[in-house]
């Protein structure tokens, strides 16, 4: 088992055996490592990366456990050196032992990999170093091999580790025990984000016409030296289409991420710069055909490097191809270059294909594919070493409401468009459809067989429930329907795909419709006739194009950055080994932080993904609440991350729900953003301003990632990003930090407890000594004799003042950062105090009457 442990003392070197300016990385740590724990046999490392962080003052150093010269699966412990001395360790070795039966090699990596093939429908493949650009497109699938010590019960194991990408594109990770080739893990490592999609609509008017481009972004200092370019984009912090209208930005580079600018690319021969959506950081083309081992098209500026390409979102998205592809090149670019500011680079193992001699491996920048043709209603990001090259693919998603259902009659309903689902099985409907009248089964559920020719020449109307899909629509056919209408029995049931394998042939269309829709033609049946087309015109349902929606791009590079600033940069954000999988957390996060707007505080509520979703910028989003520190709008703590699981597809049990769970761990960071912003000021453009709280607040939780050990809980994270804090400020946010992350149920006592586990996270509210008696030092107060009940509080509180205290008092309650949250003017017997709206931890009451004050503290435990 791993024990996570970190250590923030000071280790003085001097006195060792060589001078500390001649001792190398390695040397430096074995000697911090013999002195402070172990001896001089169980170390055993190799230095794997170290990377200069300006924001920490120093060189964090990553080192890989090693049995016999043989790493150790995410064993991986960070260092932090200054001035050649180890200034914080974090200790993520393990501490299993080699197992008796792991000895040999016994059997050969082709042969293990061919069950693993055959299992994936993978035809022919080749063990590289790394997936190239020349090897990705290549018809043997590449395949990364690593020999590796794997924990199982406790012991380490021989193990083989591949690395690959599916027919699908999906990377996957496959590890198996030496000698037999029995599967140790599997896990299918692109982050995607899919989701139910619900109806939503779009009322058409601009949100936020005020809304302004970072100005960064258009600074004459940003401009390139040896190739001009511009971009008519939706440019940050511009979220999507709704935040604000296109514009074109001329050279929008940051110079030190992208000194030649965004168009060089560089080949073994030659250097150029190129007229089209290529470039170091980002190679952005279509994927219409979703095949996943050729490069697309990409988007074509001539000469002049002009990337205007006409967009019309009354069209189909195949006619804003251009666009799409070209604002899909441009916020990736953007985000590596901001991202490198907050130290995203060369030797913190960023996405580029030449890094300039600064370290890091080459040849892995983003391939970025738009309108990728391999799914719908999802995005998702592939993260492999570095050096290897990562993928975004962008797709579209459906029309929010789509429309196949149209009355000819009664005239009453004729404007009605009654949002639809398609059936999975059976005959897809054409633009010119079937028209017919509608008839009501009987019995109404479809479950039992009709009469011969019940529906002839009509369309059934069915309601849901009792039995499958299959056999209603089966049973209507066999009665003589043209097509089947299948309603929602009850507004509870989720509206989506009508599903199922059919025992037999199904020869007509069949569609589902919501309960209230259903009981609304029920209620025209009732009264006369009712003649209805069913029908699908794609140019009636235009799909909306997910590289339009600059949130889900910068959400899916977080990926990216997550996975490579974590651990060994691979393979360490793993649900099946830490079911607290916070990825989705970051991205969020981060999506947030880049689409900051002008003038926003901590009152606008946030969504992500509205536009993906044809919602407005003032809609929930993807998530289950609004981003937001005020609890009656996201009242998310730590313990509902218990029991968030859903069912794997692949395999049919149970797994974490790692977009609900990292929506809880981006809910903590928000609500870091909003008190560090209280402390050090807002400013919508990180980089305009990196002192203000915001810019504070991302290099905070960036620097947290890096010192990180492979697969962190929510525990991990918290101490990271205190680590950071302490490495950077010595520690000077250290009560900020714990204030917020105790609100939200991640306080001293919080458990993670198996980190495998989804069902065992214990929250707890409260903040270390320290930083309660600070916190009572920054109103100026001190308990005396007000007495308040009940106390743990729950909705409400009564004061009850000293017998000779007079008139009436403005009682305050004030959060443990001294942030007054509510007032109410009380009386001697008029005392009760509503706590409805404030979230769980502890609180300081004031009551300050004419010519006397009283103070006390309060725990709210709801």
């Amino acid at each position: 088992m791993k024990k996570i442990k970190f250590q923030l003392l000071v280790l003085a070197l001097a006195g060792t055996a060589l001078p500390l300016a001649a001792q190398s990385t390695k040397e430096i740590i074995k000697t911090y490592l013999q002195k402070s724990a172990r001896t001089a046999n169980e170390i055993d490392f190799e230095v794997i990366n170290e990377d200069f962080s300006k924001s920490l003052g120093g060189n964090i150093v990553k080192i890989q456990q090693s049995v016999n010269g043989i790493p150790v699966f995410n064993s991986v412990s960070t260092a932090i050196l200054k001035n050649n001395e180890v200034k914080t360790y974090i200790d993520a070795f393990s501490r299993s032992r080699v197992g008796q039966t792991s000895r040999l090699n016994k059997v050969s990596k082709p042969v293990t990999f061919d069950k693993i093939a055959t299992d994936f429908g993978i035809k022919s493949y080749v063990f590289v170093e790394r997936i190239t650009l020349e090897n990705h497109a290549a018809e043997a699938r590449p395949i990364i091999y690593h020999k590796i010590y794997f924990e199982k019960d406790g012991n380490l194991v021989l193990a083989d580790q591949y690395e690959f990408e599916d027919n699908a594109g999906m990377l996957w990770l496959v590890i198996v025990t030496d000698d037999n080739g029995a599967v140790l893990l599997k896990e299918m490592k692109t982050n995607s984000c899919s989701f139910h999609h619900e109806a939503y609509s779009y009322d058409g008017k601009q949100i936020f016409p005020q809304l302004e481009a970072s100005n960064h972004q258009e600074s004459s200092i940003l401009l390139a030296p040896a190739a001009s370019a511009s971009y008519n984009v939706f440019p940050l912090p511009f979220e999507n289409p709704y935040s604000g209208s296109r514009r074109t930005v001329t050279n929008p580079w940051i110079l030190n991420a992208s000194p030649e600018g965004w168009q060089y690319v560089k080949t073994t021969s030659s250097e150029l710069y190129s007229n089209y959506t290529r470039g170091n950081n980002v190679y952005a083309t279509e994927d219409l055909d979703g095949d996943n081992l050729t490069i697309g098209n990409p988007a074509i500026a001539g000469s002049s490097n002009n990337f205007d390409f006409p967009l019309d979102f009354k069209k189909q998205p195949l006619e804003n191809l251009d666009a799409a592809i070209t604002n899909l090149f441009y916020v990736n670019n953007i985000v590596h270059d901001i991202l490198y500011e907050f130290g995203f680079t060369e030797t913190a193992r960023n996405f580029q294909w030449h890094n300039f001699e600064k370290g890091g491996k080459e040849t892995d920048f983003v391939i970025a594919q738009a309108q990728d043709a391999s799914g719908t209603n999802n995005a998702n990001f592939s993260s492999p070493a570095d050096g290897s090259l990562p993928r975004m693919q962008m797709f579209l998603w459906e029309a929010p409401i789509i429309n196949r259902l149209f009355y000819n009659s009664p005239a009453e309903a004729v404007t009605v468009r009654p949002e639809t689902k398609d059936a999975s099985f059976g005959p897809k409907l054409d633009a010119t459809g079937i028209s017919a009248l509608v008839a009501l089964g009987n019995p109404v559920d479809g479950c039992t067989a009709y009469p011969t020719d019940f529906f002839k020449d009509k369309i059934a109307l069915i309601e849901r429930g009792t039995c499958n899909f299959t056999v209603k629509v089966i049973n209507a056919q066999k009665a003589g329907a043209k097509a089947a209408i299948v309603y929602n029995q009850n507004e509870t049931v989720t509206f989506g795909t009508m599903g199922g394998t059919p025992a037999e042939t199904v020869n007509i269309p069949s569609i589902l419709i919501k309960n209230q829709d259903g009981n609304y033609m029920k209620s025209l049946l009732s009264k006369g006739d009712v003649n209805v087309t069913l029908r699908f015109n794609p140019d009636e349902n235009i799909s909306l194009d997910g590289s339009f929606d600059n949130g889900i791009i910068v959400h899916e590079y977080g990926h990216g950055l997550s996975n490579r600033l974590t651990g060994t940069g691979t393979s360490c954000l793993l649900k099946t080994q830490s079911a607290e999988q916070m990825g989705e957390g970051w991205s969020d996060f981060l999506a947030l932080m880049l689409t900051n707007r002008p003038g926003d505080n901590a009152n606008v509520a946030r969504g992500v993904g509205n536009y993906a979703l044809g919602e407005s910028t003032s809609g929930v989003g993807l998530r289950p609440a609004k981003y937001s520190p005020n609890f009656s709008i996201n009242n998310f703590t730590y313990a509902k991350t218990n029991g968030m699981q859903v069912t794997d597809s692949s395999t049919g049990g149970m797994t974490p729900d790692q977009h609900s769970i990292g929506f809880i761990w981006a809910t903590m960071l928000w609500d870091l953003h909003w008190n560090f912003v209280s402390k050090y000021g807002y400013s919508s453009d990180v980089l305009a301003n990196r002192n203000s709280g915001s810019g504070r607040v991302l290099q905070l939780v960036i620097d947290g990632m890096k010192l990180q050990a492979c697969n962190p809980t929510f525990i991990d994270g918290r101490e990271a990003i205190l680590a950071a804090d302490k490495a950077a400020t010595d520690g000077e946010n250290k009560c900020l930090i714990w204030n917020t992350f105790a609100k939200r149920g991640l306080g001293v006592k919080a458990s993670a407890g198996d980190k495998k586990n989804i069902n065992d996270q214990v929250e707890d509210f409260t903040v270390p000594e320290e930083c309660i008696s600070g916190t009572l030092a920054t109103v100026d107060i001190k308990i005396n004799q007000m007495q308040i009940f009940p106390n743990p509080a729950q909705n409400f509180f009564k004061v009850q003042l000293p017998t000779n205290a007079k008139g009436r008092f403005v009682v305050s309650v004030y959060d443990i950062s001294g942030k007054l949250l509510l007032t109410k003017n009380i009386g001697l017997t008029e005392n009760e105090i509503s706590t409805a709206s404030l979230p769980n931890g502890m609180y300081v009451v004031k009551a300050v009457g004419q010519d006397s004050s009283y103070t006390t503290k309060l725990l709210i435990k709801k």
